[in-house]
């Protein structure tokens, strides 16, 4: 299976970097920019994360949180991989859940945020938020379509 990231046009909503994929900050015509006051973290950064994420136990966080397992720590490897190749800003956050899900945020400009959180091997919530109107939920399911 694979990642299908064109449903909801999703990667048209991501920040680029400019030039260098490895870049953390930067903007492009048409493409949303990361906030300037954002707290952004580096590719390195999240891929080294995802990997302390792949050791944690349940009740890694002593409240009872499920442990994310192999195969959606895997999952989520493979986006960020997808993401970084295509010149997307590394996310601010990248942060695991309670649900045994790990969660990627960037924080855009005007008060906007998008956060995909990988609720299963090749399946992730994607959250916009506006300050102006309501929120919105786009689901990405698994699908068998390769990401060209």
């Amino acid at each position: 299976m694979m990642w299908n990231l064109n449903e909801h046009d999703l990667l048209a909503r991501l920040p680029r970097s400019l030039g260098n994929p490895s870049a953390t900050n930067g903007t492009s015509n048409g493409t949303p920019v990361v906030a300037r006051a954002s707290v952004v973290t580096s590719w390195d950064e999240s891929f080294q994360k995802l990997q302390e994420y792949g050791g944690c136990e349940d009740d890694w966080d002593g409240q009872g949180a499920s442990a994310p397992t192999h195969e959606l720590t895997e999952s989520a490897w493979q986006l960020i991989k997808i993401l970084r190749a295509k010149g997307i800003t590394a996310p601010a956050w990248t942060v695991p859940g309670v649900g045994g899900t790990v969660a990627f945020e960037w924080l855009l400009e005007e008060g906007r945020s998008l956060e995909i959180e990988v609720t299963g091997p090749y399946s992730a919530d994607v959250f916009l938020d506006f300050p102006d109107r309501p929120s919105q939920l786009l689901e990405i399911k698994n699908e068998v379509e390769a990401v060209s």
